[in-house]
């Protein structure tokens, strides 16, 4: 999905159309702010108009069987970060926590932000979709997504799946590779 973006932006060369349909954002403009999701901008826009993306694969921690990716969208003129998170092999019909935190995975840093909840369906699979105003810049490499089960709001709670939060740094027709 980030690639489609990415295509819309000129960044890569692979052709698309439609991206935001396929992509899965315009099924959130009604529960997002419309401006906060990511737009086509003209060529001009994307050279005055700093956009980065960063990327998370989220894998299972100590036997659990959840995994997902989360992908960001930041937005330097408005400072708004949009976060999708899909996950899979959750429990059916159960709502988990999600967080993104500073520093990284190994260090188990606190929670800088609380993203929306991941609520299972019968098939054990969910999305969210969070708007964060405010967001200063994302860190290469300092921030990490963590999946916590029920409404335990310790930051020190087990998470049940994590992944690092890695900035996407591509050139004009590079191929995209996500670590």
């Amino acid at each position: 999905m980030l690639k489609r973006i990415l295509v819309a932006l000129g960044c890569c060369t692979v052709a698309t159309s439609s991206w935001l349909v396929e992509s899965g954002w315009a099924a959130y403009a009604s529960t997002a702010t419309t401006s906060a999701l990511p737009t086509k901008p003209s060529v001009e826009d994307a050279v005055h108009r700093p956009i980065l993306y960063a990327v998370a694969r989220i894998d299972p921690e100590r036997g659990h069987h959840m995994h997902g990716t989360a992908e960001l969208v930041w937005d330097e003129a408005t400072q708004n970060l949009t976060v999708l998170v899909v996950a899979a092999g959750l429990r059916p019909m159960q709502r988990y926590l999600v967080h993104l935190h500073n520093f990284s995975k190994a260090s188990r840093g606190p929670v800088l932000y609380p993203l929306q909840t991941l609520d299972a369906n019968s098939q054990g699979e969910a999305r969210s979709v969070t708007v964060l105003r405010h967001v200063p810049y994302i860190p290469d490499g300092g921030w990490y997504i963590a999946i916590h089960s029920g409404f335990n709001f310790d930051v020190t709670m087990e998470s049940l799946a994590s992944g690092n939060v890695y900035v996407l740094h591509p050139r004009p027709g590079e191929p995209i590779s996500v670590p």
